[in-house]
């Protein structure tokens, strides 16, 4: 019996007036690239599986295939944002594999301890759930591979290595659209054979791809790879053990008022009271609360500030996962899997207000209405110098 074809997601609705300009711009790729199995004018016909690849095994590379081999930032949401764009570009150009690299995560969310305590590196398996994404994109003909945390080259020492230059870091505005990424990408592609030969493998380095493609160029195409991005059961688990004890609909607030951000607490936090109460928080609804300040040690602040926001009627109590879950449950767990678990829980609110500094605010407020339902009752603390982040973070396209 023929296999089933996969839905395809990307042109099931009408595309948001404001990315009709983007999805214009792409039609080009559609027409001239292999990017066939992204977008079906005429219905969906995705590739045959692949075969599975076992995880951390890079495996012989396919004559003449393409593989992407990129790099993550620090931190969880930047990590998040590095993944889902190499995947897009991975899905805009049909590549045959993909090398997903090592996690990053620190000892503390305490800066001040980070002079002592830097990055270190962990298993992709530490922040995703790698076999999912991998059976995901089985049917897309993508090979999902795991780098391992030591140089695995073996192999991939054999392939044309071409590298796209990194975007200057100065200027938010130099980075590219996707099909510009596309172009580029193809260009250099196109030249490693020209060198090697068409049976030649390539390997595309993309480098750090955090805040590398304007999500805002991809008509509904960062949707779709984010909603393929899957996380590690255990979390997912315990996410939804501490949306059980908290017994009910609730708020969520990314509270962003750590030492390392330099801002004045008592205005920022005025200011959140008055985004909340603008959208309607109220007395009688918990509110979840993702913050780093107990990273600090610093318990009165946080106390302060429950205290405070119960006052002014945005809350009937506050929560944060250190007092719904066991403390055995968190001891294992590194800082970004805390964040994650913050994440997991923040989707499940009914509003959200977070700080426009904050990638993992974006990211939190972004994710709501792609996990969430689709409520997206959101806002965040307005940051001057950062409008432009909208078109790199954004992941849902907006009317």
């Amino acid at each position: 019996m023929a296999a089933a074809v996969p839905p395809c997601h990307l042109l099931t609705r009408r595309p948001p007036r404001a990315q009709a300009a983007a999805l214009l711009g792409l039609l080009p790729l559609v027409l001239a690239a292999r990017w066939v199995h992204s977008f079906q004018l005429q219905g969906c016909k995705d590739s045959a599986p692949a075969p599975v690849i076992g995880s951390r095994s890079l495996g012989l590379p396919r004559r003449g295939g393409v593989y992407l081999r990129y790099v993550v930032g620090n931190g969880l949401c930047n990590q998040l944002n590095g993944h889902i764009n190499a995947f897009t570009l991975a899905d805009a150009l049909g590549v045959h594999g993909i090398l997903v690299p090592p996690a990053t995560h620190r000892t503390s969310f305490n800066h001040a301890a980070l002079d002592l305590s830097p990055y270190l590196s962990a298993p992709a398996g530490t922040l995703l759930d790698v076999a999912a994404i991998r059976q995901a994109h089985a049917p897309r003909g993508i090979h999902v591979l795991e780098e391992g945390l030591q140089e695995e080259e073996g192999e991939w020492s054999g392939c044309a290595q071409a590298r796209l230059p990194p975007a200057p870091q100065t200027q938010i505005g130099t980075q590219l659209t996707l099909a510009e990424a596309v172009a580029r990408s193809r260009a250099l592609i196109s030249a490693a054979w020209a060198e090697r030969g068409l049976q030649a493998c390539v390997v595309l380095h993309a480098g750090i791809t955090f805040f590398s493609l304007r999500t805002a160029s991809t008509a509904n195409m960062t949707a779709e790879v984010a909603s393929r991005l899957a996380f590690p059961p255990g979390i997912e688990a315990l996410a939804g053990r501490a949306v059980d004890a908290i017994g009910g609909p609730f708020n969520g607030v990314h509270l962003r008022v750590e030492k390392d951000m330099g801002l004045d607490p008592k205005a920022t936090v005025k200011t959140y009271v008055g985004l909340m109460q603008g959208m309607a928080f109220d007395a009688y609804t918990p509110l979840y609360v993702a913050s780093g300040l107990l990273s600090y040690n610093d318990t009165m602040s946080l106390r302060e500030v429950s205290q405070h926001m119960v006052s002014r009627g945005v809350a009937s109590r506050v929560v944060v996962k250190e007092e719904i879950l066991p403390a055995a449950d968190l001891a294992g767990l590194l800082s970004e899997q805390r964040a994650l678990l913050d994440l997991l829980v923040l989707a499940g609110a009914q509003r959200f207000v977070g700080h426009g500094i904050s990638t993992f605010s974006h990211y939190a407020a972004q994710y709501q209405i792609l996990r969430g339902g689709g409520r997206g009752v959101a806002a965040l603390v307005p940051m001057p110098g950062n409008e432009d982040w909208h078109d790199f973070l954004d992941i849902v396209p907006t009317a």
